[in-house]
């Protein structure tokens, strides 16, 4: 079984209240140890390179990263076993337990 990251819940209060509409979970108040693994976001809302420019070659370098990161942007929300609507995916090989 391959590793799954985790993430903590977004601090920005504009993607938490995303967040939080988009947790089919009732009364979900997320704390600030709450974690979200990686399979409740868009594959484009994460990081696993980064790029780097070298001045002096003036070669443009991608490295993978050990860990993920998550973009700026980020929201959880895949939910698989939420209402269709409320979540962007309903693949599932995505599905967390309960």
């Amino acid at each position: 079984m391959a590793t799954v990251q985790m993430f903590g819940f977004p601090k920005d209060d504009s993607l938490s209240k995303k967040g939080i509409k988009a947790n089919c979970r009732k009364d979900f108040a997320p704390s600030n140890y709450s974690k979200v693994c990686e399979l409740h976001f868009a594959e484009e809302a994460i990081r696993k390179n980064t790029k780097v420019y070298d001045e002096k070659t003036g070669i443009k370098i991608s490295v993978l990263l050990k860990y993920c990161r998550l973009q700026n942007f980020a929201v959880p929300s895949i939910f698989p076993n939420c209402p269709k609507y409320l979540s962007m995916s309903s693949n599932p090989a995505l599905e967390c337990p309960e």
